[in-house]
Order: C-alpha cells, then structure tokens, then sequence
C-alpha cells in the first residue's frame, strides 16, 4: 500500500509539474510594465495593451507580437523566429536569434537591429531602418 500511494504522489507531481513548463502555445496580451515574455517551446502570441511595451522572445519556435499603438521593443534571442506588428510607429527589434526578425505595418521610426551573424532582420517599408548581421543584416 505504501508503494501505492508514493506512486501515486510521483505521478501527480509529474503531470502537474508539466502545467506551467512552457511547452505548447500561448495567446495572450500585456500592459506596458508587465511581463511581456515568450520564453518557451511552441508558438507565442502576444498583443500589447497600449504603447511601450517591452516584448521578450526566447525559447524554440516563433513569436508574434501585435503592437497598435507604438514605441514597442523586441529583444529575440534562443532559436526563435520573431515578428512585430506595429501600426503606432516607433518599434525596435533586437535580434541575437538564429532565426529571422520581421517588422510589418510600420509607416515611420521603426529599426530593426541583427547582433548575429544567424538573425536576419526584414522589414516591409523601406522608410525604416535594418543593420546588423552576416549580409547587412536586411
């Protein structure tokens, strides 16, 4: 019977040890401030609240960021693949991934910096800026 229940008690702490691992995807959003992370295995979705929010993409797998009102910043790092959204203008990337960094539905101010020979920035709007990387970055 004692065995019984220690195994009992090992299994529930292995599968309820798994809830809050990081493993499988996530959608969710955040306020200026908050934790803004994506640091996991699996596929990230966050939209920011309001403007300024400090985005963080680490982990395996890609991480998608909306950000409407502007004056976002992305740090990607890990074997990631990250993009932003940012329709308020303003955004910066900051990319030392081994994946890509993508900047979409930015009209002004936005740049896209790569610190890796691997990470390679692109954006939609020749009017912003990319630099950085094996090849210039872009």
């Amino acid at each position: 019977m004692r065995f019984a229940n220690l195994l009992a008690v090992g299994l529930a702490v292995s599968l309820f040890g798994c809830v809050g691992s990081g493993i499988g995807n996530k959608i969710d959003s955040c306020a200026p401030g908050d934790d803004c992370s994506c640091d996991q295995i699996g596929n990230c979705e966050l939209t920011c609240t309001g403007p300024g929010c400090n985005f963080e993409c680490g982990g395996t797998g890609n991480c998608i960021f909306t950000c409407d009102q502007g004056g976002c910043t992305v740090s990607a790092t890990g074997q990631t693949n990250a993009s932003i959204a940012c329709a308020g203008g303003g955004c910066t990337m900051n990319c030392s991934n081994t994946g890509t960094c993508t900047i979409t539905d930015c009209n002004e101010n936005c740049s896209c910096h790569s610190a890796s020979v691997q990470a390679v920035c692109s954006e939609h709007d020749q009017a912003n800026s990319c630099s950085g990387g094996a090849d210039g970055g872009c």
